[in-house]
């Protein structure tokens, strides 16, 4: 039953990865933490510019990890619920989960979907 638990957990946190683009939100801050950075060190730029600037990257930077936020607690939501599931019925999952054994599971799952997904992608996608 735990590693059913742990099965599913794993292949929905690899999808809502997948669905929420999680890379690309980490793209954003690094692009927008780059331009701000790089419009600091300009000289060419007046300082009243360089405030304004700075106020939208800081706009921007703020919205963007607010998403990051929420991407991550979505992301971690099925180990959640299945630890409050486990909770309810017995204490066993969680034991798992936290256990080096349950770690090692967890590695090998998402790593075999993971693979086994992309050479499913390479596949399907036509040419």
């Amino acid at each position: 039953m735990r590693l059913i638990f742990l099965f599913l957990c794993c292949i929905f946190v690899i999808e809502i990865f997948q669905r929420l683009n999680v890379s690309n939100i980490l793209n954003k801050i690094a692009d927008t933490a780059t331009g701000a950075l790089a419009t600091i060190r300009t000289k060419e730029v007046p300082d009243l510019q360089k405030e304004m600037i700075l106020r939208q990257s800081a706009w921007h930077l703020f919205r963007h990890s607010i998403s990051l936020g929420f991407a991550v607690i979505l992301v971690f939501s099925p180990f959640l619920i299945a630890a409050a599931l486990s909770e309810i019925l017995d204490r066993s999952f969680l034991d798992f989960l936290i256990s080096v054994k349950g770690l090692v599971y967890s590695t090998l799952i998402m790593m075999g979907y993971v693979l086994i997904r992309k050479i499913g992608c390479r596949r399907v996608r036509p040419k």
